[in-house]
């Protein structure tokens, strides 16, 4: 099992929590390891067994959480200390309708991303969506602003280009319907 860098556990919450990116303000409740007992008692006949369950919690608000059960403290804190830096080493989700949203958004008062036409077809297409949405349709066409429809023009251009170019995927076999049924014939 890898060797994880151990967490410092104080009392709080609901049992002991852990801070990992610190106790600054506003990261407290966003980004936080927490160990709770969940249940103790005794089973069996006797004599008894005493047993603990403790749940566990890794929390990174918009980023991931996970918890689960645990027999002992020392293996929930343990638990959780190894899927804390886990979740930690994977890669932040893309948000690709905020992306394409900012995008739009600054279309006339900022400069395009350098990566913009580097992307994928079908972010494009939804960045091609957005401004028709935005400046086509909510204004007359002559009053959209210029980087506006410089983009739309480029996007299209660009889109048209890949349509030339990328292989296209093939078409079902089978009979061709169009407008989704069928016309019957008498």
């Amino acid at each position: 099992m890898e060797e994880f860098p151990r967490l410092r556990w104080h009392k709080g919450g609901r049992g002991f929590r852990a801070y990992p990116m610190g106790n600054h303000s506003g990261s407290i409740e966003k980004r936080y390891v927490e160990i709770w007992l969940q249940v103790s008692g005794l089973r069996g006949h006797p004599p008894h067994d005493y047993y603990e369950n403790w749940n566990w919690l890794v929390s990174w608000e918009g980023w991931f959480s996970e918890h689960g059960v645990a027999e002992g403290k020392q293996a929930a804190a343990d638990k959780a200390t190894e899927k804390w830096w886990t979740w930690v080493q994977t890669e932040l989700p893309r948000n690709l309708e905020l992306e394409v949203a900012m995008i739009v958004a600054r279309t006339p008062v900022r400069p395009l991303p350098n990566s913009l036409l580097g992307e994928d077809t079908e972010f494009l297409r939804k960045v091609q969506w957005w401004l028709n949405e935005v400046y086509k349709t909510a204004s007359k066409p002559d009053e959209a602003p210029r980087p506006a429809t410089d983009l739309m023009a480029r996007l299209s251009e660009e889109l048209h280009r890949r349509r030339l170019t990328e292989p296209q995927p093939e078409q079902p076999a089978g009979p061709a319907v169009s407008g989704g049924y069928r016309r019957r014939r008498r």
